[in-house]
């Protein structure tokens, strides 16, 4: 028996305002027998808006992507570009760049963010993924 579980992203920006956004029935693989192999496939369910807006939804179906294991579909390295590992896709990599590069300054290169409420070239502060098991 698969048990659910629940994904919240909690944000902080450069003038520690915060938000978040939370997504039902979270998953990485969810059907392959081998989740490796399947390169830990994002799956999210329903979305609560805490302020952030949904910017996770457009990664869903994607693999996650590492600088040395390059998974995205897009022309260059995604995680190589934006400086971290995450499930990026095919189309300019996407708006969420959770494990990008931190910049406390405003330089014209992509890094930590969440499109739908902090854009290029602004970064945020912080940030914290927590998974939990739905209760019965």
């Amino acid at each position: 028996m698969k048990r659910e579980y629940e994904l919240r992203v909690d944000l902080k920006d450069m003038s520690n305002n915060t938000s978040f956004a939370q997504y039902g029935n979270f998953s990485l693989s969810r059907n392959a027998l081998n989740p490796e192999n399947d390169g830990y496939r994002l799956y999210l369910g329903a979305f609560t808006d805490g302020e952030a807006g949904d910017a996770l939804s457009d990664h869903v179906g994607y693999m996650f992507s590492t600088y040395d294991n390059d998974q995205d579909g897009d022309v260059q390295n995604c995680a190589a570009y934006w400086g971290g590992g995450f499930w990026y896709h095919s189309q300019s990599c996407g708006g969420v760049g959770l494990n990008g590069r931190y910049k406390a300054m405003k330089l014209l290169q992509h890094a930590f963010s969440w499109f739908t409420w902090v854009d290029f070239p602004e970064t945020l502060r912080a940030s914290q993924m927590k998974m939990r098991r739905v209760p019965n």
